[in-house]
C-alpha cells in the first residue's frame, strides 16, 4: 500500500486503501487515496486500542501540534506493535423482503461479550431489506 501512495505523491497525511480478494484468490486494489478511513469514524475506537491512536488524532496532532505529532512513545515509527487485536464488523443481508426484527437473545448475547465495544443498528421493523 505505501508503494501506491509514493506512486501517486501523498506523502504527508492519512492515507487510506482498499483491497478486496478475487474469486481466484488473488487480491484486487479497488481504491486508494489521501484520506483517513471512512465509515462514520466507528473504526477510531477499535485503532485506539489496538495501536494506541488512530489516523484522525495523528493528523491532528501533525497540523496543530508537531511536538506530539513526533513523539515516539505516542506515535512509534513503523512497523507499528499491536497492544490488542480488534475488528469492526458490518453485516449485510443478501435477501430482499420485511425486516422482522433482531433476535433480542443473540443481541444480549452479543453485548455481554469482553470484547463487545458498540452496536449500531440501521434497520426497525417493517423497513425493507
Amino acid at each position: 500500500m505505501f508503494e501506491v501512495l509514493d506512486a501517486l505523491h501523498i506523502k504527508n497525511g492519512p492515507g487510506h486503501g482498499e483491497v478486496k480478494w478475487c474469486a481466484d484468490g488473488r487480491p484486487c486494489l479497488v481504491e486508494v487515496g489521501s484520506r483517513c478511513h471512512g465509515a462514520e469514524g466507528m473504526w477510531i475506537p477499535v485503532a485506539d486500542e489496538v495501536y494506541g491512536y488512530n489516523q484522525v488524532s495523528a493528523t491532528l496532532d501533525a497540523y496543530t501540534d508537531a511536538t506530539a505529532y513526533k513523539d515516539d512513545a505516542k506515535y512509534p515509527p513503523k512497523p507499528v506493535t499491536r497492544k490488542a487485536y480488534g475488528c469492526a464488523k458490518m453485516l449485510i443481508s443478501h435477501v430482499r423482503g420485511d425486516f422482522e426484527g433482531f433476535n433480542a437473545a443473540a443481541l444480549a448475547e452479543v453485548k455481554a461479550m469482553k470484547s463487545f465495544r458498540a452496536l449500531e443498528l440501521f434497520l426497525k421493523p417493517g423497513d425493507k431489506i
